[in-house]
């Protein structure tokens, strides 16, 4: 996992990551968000091709957890109909 620091949370978040056990799964990265935005493609198609996509990966993995949540729960009122 990575986090981005926001002014001031990056040892907030490095303390609690310590503290919960798992300071070692997690990246820190020191950096200024809006300068990694002006890395961004000047295209606009570009961008809006870049997050397009983004999008549509997490729409998938969003999907595919909430189909995992509905079955763990029975939640699964349209299997029925597939039946």
């Amino acid at each position: 996992m990575t986090i981005c620091d926001l002014p001031g949370q990056a040892n907030v978040a490095k303390k609690n990551a310590a503290d919960a056990g798992f300071a070692d799964r997690v990246d820190f990265s020191m950096g200024n968000v809006l300068e990694e935005s002006t890395k961004l493609p000047k295209d606009p198609d570009a961008v809006y091709e870049m997050l397009l996509e983004g999008s549509k990966k997490a729409n998938e993995v969003a999907n595919q957890t909430l189909q995992e949540v509905r079955e763990a729960i029975g939640l699964n009122y349209f299997d029925r109909l597939n039946k």
